[in-house]
């Protein structure tokens, strides 16, 4: 759970150099795939019809990714309120997450047949895979601790300043820069969820640290996601393929010294089935998660994830018929206007 135009490892179109190559620009354009890897149209051919079939095509696939993956979030967040309201799963949240990244693994395996002709699977060397395997397992230990340390609402706020991160990094880092429409769209977005939870923040100093260090980690990810789609000329689905056995077994290693594992016999039947489904949408979330990214960028898919929690902000006012005050329905036009205009402005 990243890169195509303007952000990521690569400089906008303002930035880039007019002495680049013709043929290095395509590269960037298609992200370092085949064209056929993403079923674009091979736009050397020159004919309209192609590129613009290509690229009808193609916003059609990054649609159906961003719904998988909105939808996915948004369910998995209710369901894994009635996993943990279990006590013994309370204290089993590596090994949900080893379980989730079980069921991803599965899910590609699946997806790789050529009966399904999805992708084609490939072994990408361990060396390369684990940088960003020891991320995600740093950003999913910090964010569970920042969850516990910090009320929710504190622990959403400090999540959307992985947005800005990210673009202060790839600038940092890499010296890209996007432009002030764009930057600008991102921090409307940003203040609209801010705005939603202002009023309840409470939290400590070390939890704020923690949260600092959660989203400072999650950015990091993140971005090296479409740094490696790029550099290895992979697919997102084949990186993560490749990736998701190895988080798995960092996380099993992990469970004895951070869980209780449940005793399932005396679990509720409904609550198993709450734990198997989690699976099925986890799968879904970490696939669309590496599909936004790889086929877009890091900073569309934060856009993205500020959207989905002004989703679940308002379904939670209505699962408990909480009236949302002036400055929460302002919140929520701003964070949902940015990203309408962030993706105007993108298209």
């Amino acid at each position: 759970m990243a890169l195509d135009e303007d952000e990521g490892i690569r400089s906008s179109s303002d930035s880039i150099d007019e002495s680049t190559p013709q043929h290095d620009l395509e590269k960037q354009t298609l992200l370092g795939h085949d064209s056929t890897d993403l079923g674009i149209a091979d736009w050397s051919t020159g004919t309209s019809n192609n590129w613009l079939a290509g690229t009808s095509k193609k916003n059609v696939v990054n649609f159906l990714c961003v719904l998988l993956n909105t939808t996915s979030t948004v369910c998995i967040v209710f369901i894994n309120k009635i996993i943990f309201q279990d006590p013994q799963f309370r204290k089993f949240q590596v090994g949900t997450a080893a379980w989730h990244f079980i069921a991803t693994t599965a899910l590609l395996f699946l997806a790789s047949f050529k009966q399904f002709d999805i992708f084609a699977p490939i072994r990408i060397p361990l060396k390369e895979i684990l940088p960003s395997s020891v991320l995600f397992v740093g950003f999913l230990i910090l964010g569970n601790l920042s969850l516990a340390l910090n009320d929710v609402s504190f622990y959403q706020l400090a999540k959307i300043m992985t947005t800005p991160t990210v673009v202060g990094l790839n600038f940092i880092l890499f010296r890209r820069r996007i432009s002030s429409a764009c930057l600008s769209t991102i921090l409307v977005s940003c203040l609209g969820v801010a705005l939603t939870n202002v009023e309840m923040v409470t939290s400590n100093p070390f939890g704020a640290i923690v949260a600092i260090a959660a989203f400072v980690i999650t950015a990091f990810y993140q971005i090296w996601i479409g740094k490696k789609v790029e550099e290895l000329e992979v697919s997102a689905p084949q990186l993560l393929f490749n990736q998701a056995p190895v988080s798995t077994i960092m996380l099993l290693l992990l469970l004895p010294f951070t869980d209780k594992i449940p005793d399932f016999r005396v679990v509720e039947p409904s609550i198993l089935a709450a734990f198997i489904f989690s699976g099925i949408l986890a799968a879904g979330l970490n696939l669309s998660q590496f599909l936004i990214i790889g086929r877009t960028s890091a900073v569309t898919f934060n856009v993205v994830s500020n959207a989905k929690n002004v989703i679940i902000i308002v379904l939670g006012w209505y699962s408990v018929d909480q009236v949302p005050s002036y400055m929460d329905i302002m919140g929520v036009v701003l964070a949902l206007s940015g990203a309408a205009v962030y993706s105007w402005l993108r298209k």
